[in-house]
């Protein structure tokens, strides 16, 4: 007992640190390597996915190179921002102003082109002394984004895109979905009535091409990402200790559902890919999973597709379905699905996309929720597609 009374007396002696707002709810969104033609103009933007993200000091920005055995750390930040709203942005880059704007922080360095990766963030919930971890290991960032043809080490669950950083006019910017795409830049500092950056005119791109794995070269439209919102009829979060044991179980079914620009189109997943995201601000998660064109086939003339990957060899979707006027429907499992469930994650979102189209679902309401085993949700309505 008497040693009891004094591991008591201990605890209430120890000076109480003060708390401090997560950061790690984050994503790099958008990233420039070549503002109005000039490579020394780069720039880095983050977005914060949830309020009360922005305690980001001694945080860093990283970039590897095309093998990943070289890196470089362009930035540790040196302070938090004030903007902590949901959504808010703030950016770091190599110049001030920036199109009219002032970054928030500038870096010095070199986003490589045209492969490479970009890493931003600490470990931990808060950043941790800045001595105290590898800045060599992409898994100890809050986001990565692997580009181009890089093939060294990635980040669990970070993103992978076949693009580049930016052409000198378009940036590498994320989708409705979460899916980098190019696009116009639009850089936005942390300002409390944020301005978006200005630069000279630019045309958004209306086509792609892919090339398929016997090498044929089809060129297809690409359309902005286009979110239809879908009733969804269930979803299943399933974790574990064992995070190989981690299960993704989605249902929608709804009148409603269409395929965009159907077989040849820039919608159409056989050729232009697809990708699945799972969110939930409350449960701090947000993940997104490539699925590559190679693994999609389409189904009858105007039917739908179908998306198989038994050996999980591209990620952790097993299988993915989108039925003309019927429904969506994945199946997913393993370690490299993002969710955790030590905290009830309602509302969840899942946004399954086929090239530009994307069909967005949200699950809260009728739901069931079994801490770090279990969350179940039922009947959702159609709603609306996340930021």
């Amino acid at each position: 007992m008497s040693r009891v009374v004094a591991l008591l007396v201990a605890l209430l002696l120890c000076p109480v640190t003060p708390a401090r707002a997560f950061f790690h709810v984050a994503e790099i969104n958008e990233v420039m390597s070549g503002v109005g033609g000039d490579p020394a103009v780069q720039y880095v933007e983050i977005r914060l996915k949830a309020g009360g993200q922005n305690m980001v000091a001694d945080s860093r920005l990283t970039v590897f190179d095309c093998e990943g055995t070289g890196h470089d750390v362009m930035l540790l930040v040196p302070s938090d921002v004030p903007n902590s709203a949901n959504n808010a942005r703030w950016i770091m880059a190599t110049t001030t102003p920036l199109g009219g704007i002032t970054p928030d922080f500038t870096f010095t360095g070199d986003i490589p082109t045209p492969c490479g990766q970009v890493c931003w963030g600490a470990p931990g919930i808060s950043p941790p002394n800045p001595a105290s971890w590898d800045t060599g290991d992409p898994n100890n960032y809050v986001d990565c984004i692997a580009y181009g043809g890089y093939t060294g080490p990635k980040k669990t669950n970070g993103t992978t895109t076949a693009l580049t950083p930016g052409d000198g006019s378009l940036s590498l910017t994320r989708n409705g979905s979460g899916v980098p795409e190019l696009a116009c830049p639009t850089p936005q500092n942390n300002a409390a009535m944020a301005t978006i950056g200005n630069f000279d005119a630019c045309t958004a791109p209306t086509s792609t091409t892919v090339v398929t794995a016997t090498t044929t070269t089809t060129t297809v439209t690409t359309l902005p990402f286009v979110g239809q919102p879908v009733a969804g009829k269930k979803l299943v979060l399933k974790d574990s200790t064992k995070p190989a044991k981690r299960t993704l179980i989605m249902l929608g079914k709804d009148t409603t559902i269409d395929l965009g620009g159907g077989n040849g189109g820039s919608d159409d997943p056989s050729l232009a890919g697809g990708s699945v995201r799972v969110a939930s601000t409350v449960a701090g998660f947000d993940s997104v999973y490539a699925l590559p064109a190679s693994g999609w086939k389409r189904v009858g003339n105007g039917k739908g597709y179908n998306y198989k990957d038994k050996t999980l060899a591209a990620g952790p979707v097993k299988v993915a379905v989108v039925r003309n006027g019927k429904l969506v429907k994945l199946v997913a499992k393993g370690s490299a699905l993002g969710h955790t469930l030590a905290t009830n994650p309602n509302p969840v979102s899942v946004v399954l996309s086929i090239g530009g189209k994307g069909y967005c679902l949200t699950f809260g309401g009728t739901a069931k929720f079994t801490a770090a085993k279990r969350y179940s949700a039922t009947r959702a309505p159609a709603g609306t597609c996340p930021p």
